[in-house]
């Protein structure tokens, strides 16, 4: 139960990608990419902030109490996991694109 815009319409969509696949054999699967980092990422996201910020000796802005976990995947994985996925007999699914360590 998705509570943010994104997260919903997210939902939305994957939905909408499974209803193409039972209803008219459109083959699709859906990616779910957590924290993806590495050369020319966005500049918003964690990884670049955290460094750019030790490199210039500053500190690191924590939100909340700092005990929440990420699972951060490196681009390349992603990449090579898209591939397989491509080359699988996967139809209709949503597929979490993660390092599965947090």
């Amino acid at each position: 139960m998705p509570i943010s815009p994104y997260g919903v319409t997210k939902l939305a969509a994957e939905n909408l990608c499974y209803l193409y696949w039972k209803n008219y054999g459109v083959p699709v699967v859906s990616f779910a990419l957590l924290t993806v980092y590495g050369p020319r990422q966005r500049p918003d996201m964690a990884i670049h902030r955290f460094v750019h910020a030790i490199l210039n000796e500053r500190e690191i802005q924590i939100y909340g109490d700092g005990q929440q976990l990420r699972d951060f995947t490196f681009v390349s994985d992603v990449v090579d996991a898209l591939i397989l996925a491509a080359q699988s007999d996967s139809k209709g699914e949503v597929l979490n694109i993660e390092e599965g360590t947090r």
